[in-house]
């Protein structure tokens, strides 16, 4: 059984209650209270699609799996090796578990001369906390005070190496939560993030023009609205397995177009053309709601002929993780939800780079296994 320091899940537990109050749109509060408010599903408007990435050609980038405790590990090396700059763009940074070390890390890094900037979301009351230590320290930082949620978890160290994916900046989410993230050193990505990084820090409601990177010879990359420009066509090409670990899935039926319908409509596609589609997806003993609204999401899937299963309710499944054939994996922040699929500030991976998404399989294969 995963267990949390009792004060840490009392927090937890009860920014959750706040935020499931909001509206049905709210099944993608996390547990480290990443919360959606309530907006109608709309269609993508044809405008804002722009090329999918060419997914079947081979990756030449170094593109590495991390998932788990992994995360920490790999967080901290970024911080401590930097030598210009650290940028930090997340949700939350609670001072909690593993990342007291991280936060000792940052403030380390701004001693020796490395330019730290800090960009979290106003959600969390405590996070403020951080930016105001860190800012005392020497480091810029600062709270995303727009209506639009900074959902992000993205860490960039000297413009070359990114860290991408599920993992807060939460003793919950380093130390207990299976999570799932991508390492990535491909030059054109990690321009292609820092940049779009750049101009939340300067305007922090910012919507890039550019929503997807689309390279035939590596990885790929989607921020805000990119995932169903790029999902879509991965979806629709598969020909043997779907498989999906998601924390959140929400699924309105008084509102049939959008994002999530599109999303669901590929995967009823899918089944009946003979892919198996395996889903994933959380069960909360502490957020009833998201737990109920999953639920609602399993049975229209089950009605597809989908497979669909959920983690324990001692486990929390943060994890945002789709792998297509054994050969193409989607790695980032984006919950299936209305907010996070449209308006929230998210980013992500896809790669075929064969070693990063056969340790992707192996990881959906384990946690597939031990749900009931």
């Amino acid at each position: 059984m995963l267990r949390r320091p009792l004060a840490v899940l009392v927090l937890i537990t009860a920014v959750q209650l706040a935020c499931v109050t909001r509206g049905s749109n709210t099944g993608t509060a996390e547990p480290d209270v990443e919360a959606e408010p309530s907006i109608p599903e709309v269609s993508t408007p044809a405008s804002d699609v722009t090329a999918p990435p060419d997914v079947g050609a081979a990756p030449v980038a170094s593109v590495v799996a991390v998932v788990d405790r992994d995360a920490k590990t790999v967080m901290l090396e970024l911080v401590q090796t930097a030598k210009t700059s650290i940028d930090v763009f997340h949700f939350e940074l609670i001072q909690s578990g593993s990342v007291k070390s991280l936060f000792s890390a940052l403030t380390a890094a701004v001693q020796r001369g490395v330019t730290v900037r800090v960009f979290l979301d106003e959600a969390v009351d405590v996070s403020q906390d951080a930016v105001t230590a860190l800012t005392a320290a020497g480091a810029q930082a600062k709270i995303d005070k727009t209506s639009t949620t900074t959902h992000l978890k993205v860490m960039i160290a000297d413009r070359k190496d990114l860290l991408i994916g599920s993992t807060n900046l939460s003793g919950a989410s380093l130390d207990f939560n299976h999570e799932t993230n991508v390492r990535v050193r491909d030059p054109k990505v990690v321009a292609f993030v820092a940049s779009y990084l750049d101009e939340l820090w300067k305007k922090s409601n910012h919507k890039p023009t550019q929503r997807v990177l689309s390279q035939a010879g590596g990885p790929s990359a989607w921020v805000d609205g990119g995932y169903t420009t790029v999902a879509l066509p991965v979806l629709d090409a598969a020909k043997k397995s779907v498989e999906i670990i998601m924390y959140g899935m929400n699924f309105d039926p008084a509102f049939p177009t959008g994002p999530v319908p599109d999303l669901f409509a590929a995967l009823e596609r899918a089944e009946k053309r003979g892919v198996v589609v395996r889903i994933l997806l959380e069960a909360s003993k502490d957020n009833v709601d998201l737990t109920e609204l999953n639920q609602k999401a399993a049975a229209r899937l089950r009605s597809y002929g989908c497979e669909v299963k959920f983690d324990t309710p001692d486990t929390v499944t943060h994890a945002k993780l789709v792998v297509i054939d054994a050969t193409t994996a989607l790695v980032g922040t984006n919950n299936w939800g209305y907010d996070g699929l449209n308006n929230n500030h998210e980013g992500g991976v896809v790669t075929t780079e064969a070693t990063a998404v056969a340790a992707f399989g192996t990881y959906f294969a384990a946690q597939w296994a031990a749900a009931p």
